[in-house]
């Protein structure tokens, strides 16, 4: 019979193994979630496997800004934030220094807090090279980005519902074979 720090007596030694391996494994994972963030590294946000909670905004902020919602669906609709976000951790993952940049630029120059309107000017400047904050090939790729998550087949993580083939009267998409 064992005695657990509680003081409860476990007559079955594999329970308290299981018990103490789970413990373990807990520690760990908290060991390693703290230490990450107390080195500065980035935890990926609820769902996401790429952008944190904070790019998360940015980029959803960015997209509607690229291809805003109205009368018709927009990127927000489509998941274009899931299908960048689902491939910077896959076949993207090269991209994913630039995009990092970028975000901070956006950060720094809180596009978050631009009034209505002015953020299509804004990253028109962008491209121009006349915001340093937000290099110009962040911008580019995030539009290219953008506009796959919205068109491309829903199976890489964007077009939600298909409503960018539908946008464009590519109604069953039906995709094609690789």
């Amino acid at each position: 019979m064992l005695l657990d720090p509680s003081g409860y007596q476990n007559a079955n030694p594999r329970m308290e193994d299981s018990r103490i391996q789970s413990k373990r494994v807990s520690t760990r994972r908290t060991f390693l979630i703290t230490a990450g963030v107390a080195a500065g590294v980035p935890l990926p946000a609820v769902g996401y496997t790429f952008f944190t909670a904070e790019e998360v905004k940015l980029m959803s902020a960015l997209c509607e800004e690229i291809l805003p919602s109205d009368d018709l669906p927009g990127a927000k609709e489509a998941g274009a934030v899931n299908y960048i976000d689902k491939q910077l951790a896959g076949s993207l993952a090269r991209f994913g220094s630039t995009y990092r940049l970028g975000l901070a630029g956006l950060r720094q120059v809180n596009f978050l807090e631009l009034p209505p309107g002015a953020g299509t000017a804004f990253l028109d400047r962008a491209i121009a090279g006349k915001e340093p904050a937000v290099p110009a090939a962040f911008v580019r790729m995030a539009i290219d980005h953008t506009m796959q998550g919205v068109f491309g087949d829903p199976k890489h993580g964007g077009n939600a519902n298909r409503v960018g083939w539908k946008l464009i009267g590519f109604a069953d998409g039906g995709g094609h074979a690789h």
